[in-house]
């Protein structure tokens, strides 16, 4: 595991949302993991709670607040990034972006307050990629799940690419 969020994960046993933002490149609003409560070599448990009074959330049937499923798939793949990069020896220097999202179901709805954790196993990774399995749970039921694969790019090269 590499030894920067090695270290932050043996801080307190987890890694905490302020250390989270050290490690993946998303800050508020946008950071949608709160707590790392489990890494290992193969997979991550994270959990997510989103608040009532968050502007998404007042915007997505305004009328019945529900968390938007893009959030959720986006939660879950920002988890699967905490442990791809946890396995990189220089994750500083790569960008880790979605590149295929298959088999995702919903099953149960997700509501402001409720926590979600997020369960990601590792199951086959190279240079170039990473693949996935995801799932979401709230009160123990599976609301989420899906299968991921990621590309792992040099962050200069791809910014550099793609910069306006």
């Amino acid at each position: 595991m590499n030894q920067e969020i090695e270290a932050l994960k043996n801080q307190k046993g987890g890694i905490e949302k302020a250390d989270i933002g050290k490690i993946i490149p998303y800050r508020a609003p946008f950071l949608l993991v709160d707590k790392v409560v489990r890494l290992d070599d193969k997979s991550i448990v994270a959990t997510k709670t989103f608040a009532r009074d968050e502007a998404i959330i007042q915007g997505h049937f305004s009328d019945f607040a529900i968390v938007p499923g893009a959030l959720i798939i986006e939660a879950l793949g920002q988890a699967a990034t905490l442990l791809i990069r946890s396995q990189l020896k220089d994750h500083q220097n790569k960008d880790i972006l979605a590149y295929e999202i298959r088999d995702v179901k919903f099953r149960l709805p997700v509501f402001p307050e409720e926590e979600m954790r997020l369960e990601v196993e590792l199951s086959g990774m190279d240079e170039r990629r990473a693949k996935v399995y995801g799932r979401v749970l709230k009160d123990e039921k599976t609301v989420t799940e899906g299968v991921m694969t990621v590309a792992i790019v040099d962050k200069k090269e791809f910014r550099g690419k793609y910069s306006r």
